[in-house]
């Protein structure tokens, strides 16, 4: 476990993944961060990050996106935020989004390691929420 306490221990880690602590927590405050945490009746997710009542999980994955999805999808409601987290570049995560928009209505974001980038960002399942990406999504057919 590690145990982030001050700013600049964000410095260790990737801009994608600041970029995730920073949109949804307090970086003032101590954040722990686990791997490969064990869930209950879900399997393992790869990354757990807490901070008081909020939980973010991260699941991550080299190219097989097909499998991290059933993965978020599945674990989903175990955590506050949701990412999956692909070393594909973004276009080829919208490429993918747009075979499986309906993996948006469940709050789940993508992220593009391969760009250092937050592609969708998660939310808590609001539904609209969901159809704004979907429409975005729509657009950049």
């Amino acid at each position: 476990m590690v145990v982030i306490k001050y700013r600049e221990d964000l410095l260790i880690f990737s801009k994608w993944f600041r970029d995730v602590l920073v949109e949804h927590l307090d970086i003032d405050k101590p954040i722990s961060v686990d791997m490969h945490v064990r869930t209950l009746n879900v399997g393992e997710c790869d990354v757990v990050v807490k901070q008081g009542s909020k939980t973010i999980a991260i699941e991550l994955k080299r190219k097989d996106y097909a499998k991290v999805i059933e993965q978020a999808v599945k674990r989903r409601d175990s955590f506050t935020y949701m990412y999956v987290a692909i070393d594909l570049p973004a276009y080829a995560v919208l490429a993918i989004l747009r075979k499986y928009r309906d993996t948006l209505d469940y709050g789940i974001g993508f992220i593009s390691t391969m760009d250092d980038c937050i592609v969708i960002r998660s939310y808590s399942r609001r539904i609209s929420e969901s159809k704004r990406y979907k429409t975005l999504l729509e657009v950049i057919e």
